[in-house]
């Protein structure tokens, strides 16, 4: 199944144009969004019924009681995606870039993202949650030092008695690098640079090389050379 960056825009579809069946991924999405425009439980309940009529004439709640407990136990859990670009910056990057570990490049880059995303300098997203987001796998001393890092060197503060973070090098008045679609596909815009020339990388999924393939090239190179001359000494 396609990932789908507006849900909103989806279940406004799904009322005006009812396919001919009745999908539990729909009928999810239209959970959200009832939830998402204000209705009642109640009321969500009776929209809902209403548009499985206008799928199949022959849907009945009584047959389909699964599909009715789910809706009605799980009615406002889960948070309707709404498309909303992230603009990140040049100067931002510049910033994020100053940094020679990369999980700590991850790490300001999830947290811009996030205040971003929120229209705001601050996030109550916990810090291990903003590893995890940024797919920085460390142990909790690493984590510990991360944060205590970051926080000394002025990019992030402790903020609310610790219940959340101010960001603190957002630079919106900057050259556009990039443009984020949607926070849940974030670490897939993530840019990689070149740890050897700097010069960014093509994005990839999976990453094993930390240099570009003119990079890599030149040190394969060098590194056959080095070993035939080892071979010549001996």
């Amino acid at each position: 199944m396609s990932t789908i960056f507006n849900e909103l825009e989806y279940a406004e579809n799904l009322l005006k144009n009812p396919p001919g069946e009745v999908k539990s991924f729909d009928l999810y999405i239209l959970r959200k969004y009832f939830y998402y425009m204000g209705y009642s439980k109640k009321n969500a309940i009776k929209l809902k019924n209403d548009y499985c009529k206008k799928c199949d004439q022959y849907y009945s709640p009584i047959v389909n009681f699964e599909e009715e407990r789910k809706f009605e136990n799980k009615y406002g859990k889960g948070h309707l995606k709404v498309s909303k670009e992230i603009i990140i910056t040049e100067e931002e990057m510049n910033i994020i870039k100053s940094q020679e570990d990369i999980n700590k490049q991850k790490i300001l880059y999830y947290f811009l993202v996030d205040v971003k995303n929120n229209n705001s300098n601050y996030t109550s997203t916990k810090f291990t949650k903003i590893l995890s987001f940024a797919k920085v796998y460390v142990d909790k001393q690493t984590k510990i030092k991360y944060q205590n890092e970051l926080q000394e060197d002025g990019f992030i503060r402790s903020a609310n008695a610790g219940a959340s973070f101010e960001v603190l090098y957002k630079k919106e008045d900057s050259l556009v690098e990039f443009i984020i679609p949607l926070i849940d596909v974030a670490m897939e815009y993530f840019p990689y640079y070149c740890s050897c020339c700097g010069d960014k990388m093509e994005v990839k999924k999976y990453r094993k090389k930390s240099l570009c393939n003119k990079c890599y090239e030149e040190k394969r190179l060098n590194d056959v050379k080095k070993n035939m001359q080892k071979m010549r000494n001996k």
